[in-house]
């Protein structure tokens, strides 16, 4: 057994084809209006997604329309403000996502909107050793001889000599065909624990993910769950700085929770209210000045 911790690696996200927006523009004689190349390709396709809809890159193509906004940020965060999240949905990353047990595999996956799955299946790699992690209640509960840990170690080492033992027993190694051992591997997973490590490649757009980081690192979410999306919203936040403007965190129960203005929240309304009104205090006191 090896004890690991849960990790995450943005691998994949949208790309923006700016020459190919251009042609359109052209065509429409959007002559006044230049693409911006934002902080990410994502960020630049919802606003080019957000204009489309409205004929609005630039006073005059729609009579409706008669001004317009170009910073990212201003025009993003009317978006955000709006509700308009359709727009957000054109944009989406993927993530590789390892060390996690199938308990974080298992929860992950009843998000199945505006979500795509590939995970490392046991019907084809045998387990020969077994990575675990251990979750941090169990170590700050455990008692002063940490007989827990200990047990939970002793427990997954049972476990991984079973798959050893498995193995020779059926001669797995010396089969011919990858059918039967196909069979065997899937059968001896069966003998391994749930929080076996494991990889998944999640992917999503960024209107799903406004949505679930707030659920998921939620001080009511499961520990591993929280863990690995604090890990994600940290990558979004700094890689699409104006879609995740009006996030915001604090630390509980050891890990951050996110939450916003304009996104889905987690139980604590009541705090969420609070601390939303300390930050129109705060803002009220900063455009006043000093007395």
């Amino acid at each position: 057994m090896k004890e690991v911790t849960p990790q995450v690696e943005l691998i994949a996200e949208t790309k923006m084809d700016f020459e190919h927006l251009q042609s359109y523009l052209d065509s429409i004689g959007a002559t006044e209006y230049e693409p911006q190349a934002t902080e990410s390709d994502g960020e630049s396709l919802v606003m080019a997604a957000g204009k489309a809809c409205y004929r609005s890159w630039q006073p005059g193509l729609n009579p409706n329309v008669t001004r317009t906004r170009h910073d990212a940020r201003d025009y993003i965060g009317n978006i955000i403000n709006t509700g308009h999240g359709s727009v957000l949905e054109h944009s989406s990353v993927s993530f590789l996502i390892y060390n996690v047990s199938r308990v974080f595999t298992h929860e992950l996956v009843r998000h199945r909107v505006g979500t795509a799955f590939s995970q490392e299946s046991l019907r084809f790699v045998r387990l020969v050793d077994i990575d675990f992690w251990i979750p941090q209640i169990l170590k700050d509960e455990d008692n002063e001889a940490g007989e827990g840990v200990a047990l939970i170690k002793e427990a997954v080492e049972y476990l991984e000599s079973v798959q050893e033992k498995l193995a020779k027993i059926y001669e797995i190694d010396e089969r011919k065909s990858f059918a039967i051992k196909k069979k065997l591997t899937s059968a001896f997973r069966r003998i391994a624990p749930i929080g076996v490590a494991t990889c998944i490649v999640f992917s999503m757009n960024l209107r799903t993910a406004r949505h679930l980081i707030p659920l998921r690192t939620s001080r009511h979410s499961e520990e591993e769950i929280r863990l690995v999306f604090s890990q994600i919203a940290e990558i979004l936040i700094e890689r699409f700085p104006h879609i995740f403007q009006d996030f915001h965190s604090r630390r509980v129960g050891g890990y951050k929770e996110w939450y916003a203005e304009n996104a889905s929240q987690p139980y604590d309304k009541s705090d969420y209210e609070l601390r939303n009104l300390e930050r129109q205090i705060e803002k009220m006191e900063d455009s006043t000045g000093d007395d």
